[in-house]
């Protein structure tokens, strides 16, 4: 066979897939016929193959518009897609295949899992961030120097505290190649207070001292170089040393840190507190305490007040505004909708009866969709954001963002409901409009929604009276 003649069927085989399959053997004779009749016409003596070739392609092509054609008109196949789409087994597949998608495109949901698991430092749970904030704003600022150094020696509830500042965009110079970086300033105890075992580097003036990549900064921007450690690196044009690369699970803050620099002279005058505190002590003492050191050595919180909270608590916080925004969208919900959810029915019961199948369908599709807005909260509002824990994690777009999908969700999810089927919970089809909207006060006026399975009728008035219901059902006899 002849190479033209491959591409030919090749091609015969994809439009055929639009074909309906009783039907689809025989169409594909029929057109491998046709070219292989014009095939040998176009390649008799004195005819050009090339130009006659191109046509036969041209000609080939017209198969996708004839499958069209009986993809449509023969034995109702629309009819029976259409019939496939509206089942509720198509809506979950979607949902599915949505977060199936978002999966894959964020790599497996990297932030999702931190949240998820433990903390990567050995005593996460005793880790705790201390910082203040305005009595009657929620600005958050730092400690001073002083006031933590004091602390520290006296405190009865911590054990190891360190400074760091908050994350902020550094521009870095390595080998003439100038890159922009999320960087944090630590004093060199940092890793110590968190309980991260690091080998240090040999020579180095203290032990933990220079620069450290996160992992994910040096597999994206150094592939991955073991060779980088030691060399040289500019800090806004202040030379320092890469002293090592950390684990892959390790973060501080916020996930898209990439680079942690311990030194003592470039910590800010007042700056977070990270502190390791002994067990059962709770953030309101930690608070508590520092005011009354603060007030022994003469620092009095006026216009600020001490802010403590435990990393844990942080990382669940996205959690948090996620349930809270959730609430919020069932409120509402409940109230545009309550009327209708929560009538009495013809039996004088509160919420109409519905099958186990019809609760099962509603809850499953509502669960999952919430879960998608969740998972996308998470990997947009907080593992692309430079928003850190100590402006809660994910930062105010990310509490709007819930408050919005989850409402939206709800919404949506409440009327899909309304437009399937009480029974086979199929979206209902055939609409026919009844009566006249003008008159309302001599005969009913809406529109009828009917089962394509015929289990049943929706009665959707044009206009809704004080005597009767927003829509009813009605179910088919048997």
């Amino acid at each position: 066979m002849s190479i033209p003649l491959v591409a030919c069927r090749i091609t015969l085989s994809l439009a055929g897939l639009l074909v309906p399959e009783h039907a689809r053997r025989e169409w594909k004779r029929e057109w491998t016929s046709e070219l292989w009749h014009k095939w040998r016409m176009a390649t008799q003596p004195g005819e050009r193959t090339t130009a006659d070739a191109w046509r036969l392609y041209r000609s080939c092509l017209g198969s996708f518009a004839d499958a069209w054609w009986h993809f449509t008109e023969t034995d109702g196949a629309v009819a029976h897609l259409t019939e496939k789409v509206r089942s509720p087994a198509v809506c979950l597949a979607s949902l599915v295949l949505l977060l199936t998608a978002w999966l894959c495109a964020t790599g497996f949901l990297p932030t999702t899992r931190m949240v998820f698991r433990p903390l990567p430092y050995s005593r996460g749970d005793r880790i705790a961030l201390v910082s203040r904030t305005g009595r009657m704003s929620g600005v958050r600022g730092g400690i001073p120097e002083e006031l933590a150094h004091d602390w520290a020696t006296s405190s009865r509830l911590v054990d190891e505290l360190a400074i760091c500042s908050l994350a902020r965009k550094r521009e870095i110079t390595l080998n003439g190649r100038r890159l922009d970086a999320l960087s944090i300033t630590a004093t060199p105890n940092l890793f110590g207070v968190l309980g991260l075992p690091l080998t240090p580097i040999p020579n180095n003036e203290e032990r933990h001292s220079g620069v450290f990549l996160s992992h994910g900064f040096w597999e994206r921007e150094f592939r991955s170089d073991s060779r980088i450690v030691g060399k040289r690196i500019k800090i806004n044009g202040r030379s320092e040393r890469i002293a090592g690369v950390l684990p892959k699970p390790f973060w501080l803050l916020s996930p898209v840190v990439d680079l942690y620099e311990l030194n003592d002279a470039a910590v800010p005058a007042q700056g977070m507190l990270v502190v390791q505190c002994k067990e059962g002590v709770t953030a309101a003492g930690l608070e508590s305490e520092l005011q009354k050191t603060g007030e022994k050595n003469g620092y009095f919180f006026a216009s600020t007040a001490p802010y403590a909270m435990f990393l844990r608590d942080a990382v669940f916080a996205p959690l948090w505004l996620f349930g809270a925004a959730l609430f919020i969208g069932i409120l509402l919900a409940a109230l545009a909708h309550g009327s209708r959810l929560m009538r009495f029915n013809e039996a004088g019961e509160w919420f109409p009866r519905r099958s186990w199948r019809w609760w099962s369908f509603f809850l499953l599709k509502t669960s999952m969709a919430l879960v998608i807005v969740l998972v996308v909260g998470l990997e947009v509002f907080v593992g692309m954001t430079r928003q850190t824990t100590s402006e809660a994690l994910g930062g105010p777009a990310l509490i709007w963002f819930y408050i919005v999908g989850c409402s939206g969700v709800l919404f949506a999810s409440l009327e899909d409901q309304r437009s399937r089927c009480r029974v086979c919970q199929r979206l209902l089809a055939f609409p026919i409009r009844i009566g006249c909207p003008g008159c309302l006060l001599l005969d009913w006026s809406g529109t009828e929604l009917l089962c394509p399975r015929g289990h049943g009728m929706l009665y959707v008035p044009h206009h809704v009276s004080c005597w009767e219901e927003e829509d009813r059902w009605i179910l088919a006899e048997a």
